[in-house]
């Protein structure tokens, strides 16, 4: 069975819409993404989750880093595990927020007309969202996504929505040496991880 870990933006409404600068990482020299920008596009993830007059025939649709000009030959993945790394000054933590199942990778070439039609409502929405001092330097890479029609990357059913409903801050986890990136990391390499990433759900 195929089990991945990946990084995603922290974030503090519950992945709906940004949140802000707070806990994000790399404020001070602006990188990663997050510290650049003060958010990241990751942070609608679970807005049709939550809302789910949002679904499509069932599917919910968000954006992943990890899927974002690479690993373009994958069509899903069985298992994709998700953290976030939440930063304050020079300390920082990672935190599991919990596991997406059967998780399809979507191909622009390949969008229906009522994807598009979703993805052009999203855009007002996350105009309205970044409309906000908070929110600074995002402007090229939004009309460049807008352009390339991928703001949404990825697309899960809600039943295969598996996360943590304990206090999240009680699931810090210890990474594999350099896994810290918003890469794709394969968990089988890792087994004794993979067990201790199972033992917090």
């Amino acid at each position: 069975m195929e089990n991945y870990l990946t990084r995603i933006t922290p974030n503090q409404n519950n992945w709906t819409k940004p949140s802000g600068p707070a806990g994000k990482c790399g404020l001070q020299k602006k990188s990663p993404y997050e510290g650049k920008t003060h958010f990241g596009w990751e942070e609608w993830l679970f807005r049709d989750l939550r809302n789910p007059s949002l679904q499509l025939n069932g599917y919910c649709y968000g954006f992943i880093q990890a899927f974002h000009g690479k690993n373009k030959d994958r069509t899903g993945l069985e298992n994709l595990y998700l953290y976030y790394r939440e930063c304050d000054g020079k300390n920082s933590r990672n935190i599991l927020i919990g596991k997406i199942s059967n998780i399809e990778i979507i191909k622009t070439a390949s969008l229906t007309k009522d994807e598009i039609l979703k993805i052009e409502q999203f855009i007002k929405q996350v105009k309205c969202d970044l409309n906000h001092p908070d929110f600074i330097d995002y402007m090229p890479d939004f009309l460049q996504m807008c352009g390339e029609k991928s703001l949404y990357n990825v697309r899960f059913k809600p039943e295969d929505v598996h996360l943590i409903t304990t206090d999240l801050s009680t699931h810090e986890i210890r990474l594999p040496h350099g896994w810290y990136r918003f890469n794709l990391y394969d968990l089988n390499n890792e087994p004794k991880f993979l067990d201790q990433l199972n033992k917090k759900f």
